[in-house]
């Protein structure tokens, strides 16, 4: 029974080292807490935030002056990034645009490096600051990993579709002009009134000179300005090149070849009228 009077000393003398512990050690704040001031924090910092429209503090493991650091470079890098990447949210891609639609195909690697950036700028913050982020801010870095793999696939389903071009966005909308302003000719028509003519030449008959040569002319000017298109536009590549263009280009080579032809043999033979 003497056990008891030592069992009870024990037990108030553990009592009263609990309730010697100052208040402000037991109530210390976590990292991400609302807080008051840096004393209330485990870590003694605290930094004022925004959150949902509302400033407060709260306490953290970096300075104000490294988290204002780290959010300016969130805020440069991610712009584009604060929800799911699309083309139409994208202002560099928007510029990148020619007048066909078609889409300067180093915007992408531009885009996916901002991107980078971004994802790296609110690890670093999230890491320096707050101990790698709560669930709001580990979902905003997922949303920058989401946009990355979307602008990669992107890019590679543009390319393959040749909804891109490999020049300078002013280049390309001025050979894309000039290619367009030549190359309004119905070679459908050239082509029957050609078959025609070159039956004449045959039988032997006089043949409008005046018209081939025109043709010749026409087609050959379209075709100069193809060769620039794809040339500058698409790197020299008719892989590269979209299909209607490289049809184009194939029907003024073909019809300027056989117009040229047709006029040195009549020439040849005085069969001009």
């Amino acid at each position: 029974m003497k056990i008891l009077p030592k069992l009870f000393l024990v037990s108030s003398l553990f009592i009263f080292m609990i309730m010697a512990v100052p208040a402000s050690a037991q109530s210390k704040k976590k990292i991400g807490e609302e807080c008051t001031k840096d004393a209330d924090c485990k870590t003694g910092k605290s930094v004022m935030v925004t959150v949902k429209g509302r400033r407060k503090r709260i306490c953290a493991d970096c300075s104000q002056s490294s988290l204002d650091s780290y959010t300016r470079k969130v805020t440069t890098f991610c712009k584009s990034f604060d929800a799911a990447w699309t083309p139409a949210k994208s202002p560099e891609y928007q510029r990148a645009l020619a007048k066909d639609g078609r889409v300067q195909v180093k915007v992408y690697d531009l885009i996916a490096d901002k991107a980078k950036k971004c994802k790296k700028a609110r690890e670093d913050r999230e890491k320096a600051c707050f101990g790698g982020g709560d669930a709001d801010h580990i979902r905003a870095i997922n949303h920058v990993k989401g946009s990355i793999s979307r602008i990669v696939k992107h890019k590679y389903t543009q390319i393959k579709d040749k909804r891109v071009f490999y020049c300078s966005v002013s280049n390309y909308n001025s050979k894309l002009t000039r290619f367009k302003d030549k190359c309004k000719l119905r070679f459908q028509d050239i082509k029957r009134d050609l078959t025609i003519m070159k039956k004449d030449y045959d039988s032997g008959k006089k043949v409008n000179c005046s018209k081939i040569q025109r043709y010749e002319s026409d087609c050959e000017k379209c075709y100069e300005k193809a060769k620039e298109l794809l040339s500058y536009g698409f790197s020299g590549s008719t892989s590269k090149m979209p299909d209607d263009y490289l049809k184009t280009l194939k029907k003024a080579e073909k019809n300027f070849r056989q117009a040229k032809d047709l006029h040195s043999k009549v020439k040849g033979k005085s069969l001009c009228n």
